[in-house]
């Protein structure tokens, strides 16, 4: 799910950033005194989201990422709650605290390995974009329809974008400076996202976006976000000229058939809706 060399790199990166924060959220709410209320689950953190989802459908079948689940378990279900029950025998505490470190620092260790793993590997990417090819995207529909059917508390959203106009940008400037609009809107995507989201180019003008353990609501406001950045930051060509640009987009939350690409299909009847209804805007499916 990765393309190779650099963007490899900064997914690791961005995965260790993830644990680090997670570990000083930890650390804080140790010294906070351990309270019920705010305890730090790995799971549900940035690294592990982005674990539970794309990083099981890329390393799936490897033993790193089974160790990686039991590591977060032993966390979340056995060390936090040690620590929320003792929290007023420090000792105690203390000798839990550095098991959590530790564990962190064998999680470290594995997602390395992991990576690794793909180093030499072309995991299918769209050339221009260096988004997702969407060959893949049935896969992770399919995956993500498993999880939110087996799970009462899971959920997952798809939008369908397009850029509005987009042949009229071609006309004008270019086929070059369609190319730069389309790398500029990919990069606003995948900044607009979280980790552990999914980020396809459809093809043409249209990507797709896969939101992982999201309802409705929360992916409703994530596009929004989504279409305000893109038409805040204009795509500026080579020869200083910027050009702004607007998005439609179609949105569809799961509702729990079990057709994987009913929520797909959805979504993309959403998006000619907005384009039918003006453009640049958020049409529910």
């Amino acid at each position: 799910m990765f393309s190779t060399g650099q963007n490899l790199l900064v997914e690791r990166e961005r995965q260790r950033a993830a644990l680090l924060t997670w570990e000083t959220q930890f650390l804080y709410w140790v010294a906070a005194g351990c309270r019920s209320a705010d305890t730090p689950l790995l799971a549900e953190s940035e690294f592990g989201l982005w674990m539970h989802h794309k990083g099981a459908a890329v390393f799936q079948g490897a033993e790193e990422r089974v160790q990686i689940e039991r590591e977060v378990k032993e966390i979340d279900a056995v060390l936090l709650p040690m620590l929320r029950l003792g929290r007023k025998r420090s000792t105690d505490s203390q000798e839990t605290v550095h098991a959590v470190k530790s564990h962190a620092s064998q999680l470290r260790f594995l997602l390395s390995s992991l990576f690794e793993r793909l180093a030499s590997l072309d995991a299918g990417r769209d050339v221009l974009t260096q988004l997702l090819n969407r060959r893949f995207l049935d896969v992770i529909l399919s995956r993500e329809n498993r999880l939110a059917r087996s799970s009462g508390g899971h959920s997952f959203a798809v939008m369908m974008l397009d850029i509005d106009h987009f042949k009229r940008i071609n006309d004008q400037y270019g086929h070059q400076a369609g190319d730069l609009v389309l790398q500029h809107t990919a990069m606003l995507l995948l900044n607009s996202v979280r980790g552990g989201d999914y980020v396809f180019r459809y093809g043409g003008e249209e990507f797709t976006v896969v939101l992982v353990e999201v309802d409705l609501a929360r992916a409703q406001v994530i596009a929004e976000k989504v279409r305000e950045r893109i038409a805040g930051e204009a795509a500026r060509l080579p020869d200083g000229h910027e050009i702004r640009l607007a998005v439609s987009i179609g949105l569809a939350g799961f509702e729990g058939h079990p057709d994987p690409m009913r929520t797909l299909e959805r979504a993309d009847k959403a998006l000619y809706r907005a384009k039918e209804g003006g453009r640049n805007r958020v049409e529910l499916g």
